[in-house]
């Protein structure tokens, strides 16, 4: 583990540095507003990036100083280091975000509408309705990974002109694309910020349910677990989003499909535009 690593630092510590990522990512992101208002969204969306960074590195660092053993993980210092990582997790962050949308608003319906909470029942007892829901989320899963898995390539370009076949400018990016990488990484950012809030709370039932994640990790070997998934990333080729993809995502796609030809021939027709869209 690099001498310099946050996780080297006592944990009554680390609680006057994690302020100072939350500090930094909102100055990042303030920075990539302003340069989108004046039309700069290169490297607006690269200064988003990195405010999602910082995010992610506080979100660890106010883990493991609330007692969570991450520190002692090999490898973990990784999310340090690394800016895929970071990437990836926020991408499964965002993962999060897309079923929690639903449930936000399936709430609010239920409370104007308390009848609402018999058509949900009905919905989950409905087999096929549930395989539907489940696949326009899993596709939707299937895309973004496509978006973030490219993310750092992203957070360079806006930097830099390059070229690689053709000409890469920061100055070509447009506001459509700055306004989709932002709805994005808002939601990240937000999200982690609450589970922060909620880790580093002084209410009673909060911390008993902090307590309660920590036994989780230990009674599910959480941490054995997290290990054996960075020391196999470092010895193979494959990226985090990759090993993701072919693994995770493929499994779940053959839990919802099983052996229902017109939602395999659907996904097929998805990946293929897919694979288009990236060649292109």
């Amino acid at each position: 583990m690099s001498t310099n690593s946050f996780f080297n630092v006592p944990r009554e510590e680390l609680l006057k540095f994690y302020p100072e990522m939350k500090l930094n990512s909102k100055n990042q992101y303030d920075i990539g507003v302003k340069l989108a208002a004046e039309e700069n969204y290169g490297s607006a969306i690269s200064h988003l990036l990195i405010s999602s960074e910082e995010m992610v590195k506080a979100l660890v660092v106010a883990f493991d100083a609330k007692g969570f053993r991450l520190r002692n993980i090999k490898g973990m210092d990784i999310f340090f280091r690394n800016h895929e990582i970071r990437f990836f997790v926020g991408y499964l962050i965002f993962i999060i975000t897309l079923f929690g949308d639903d449930l936000f608003t399936a709430i609010k319906k239920m409370k104007k509408y308390p009848s609402f909470a018999l058509e949900i029942k009905n919905f989950y007892f409905n087999e096929t309705k549930l395989k539907w829901y489940f696949l326009r989320k899993f596709i939707r899963i299937n895309r973004e990974i496509e978006w973030f898995s490219k993310a750092e390539v992203f957070r360079q370009n806006g930097f830099y002109v390059d070229m690689k076949g053709s000409l890469i400018s920061p100055l070509k990016l447009t506001k459509k694309e700055f306004t989709e990488a932002k709805q994005r990484l808002d939601k990240i950012n937000e999200l982690i910020n609450i589970n922060i809030e909620c880790i580093l709370s002084d209410d009673v039932e909060m911390i008993q349910e902090v307590e309660k994640l920590k036994k989780l990790f230990e009674d599910e070997n959480l941490y054995l677990k997290i290990e054996t998934e960075l020391e196999n990333k470092q010895k193979g080729k494959k990226t985090f989003f990759e090993i993701f993809s072919t693994s995770i995502l493929s499994d779940i796609k053959g839990s919802i499909v099983e052996d229902n030809s017109k939602i395999n021939n659907l996904i097929a027709k998805h990946e293929q535009k897919n694979k288009k869209n990236s060649e292109n």
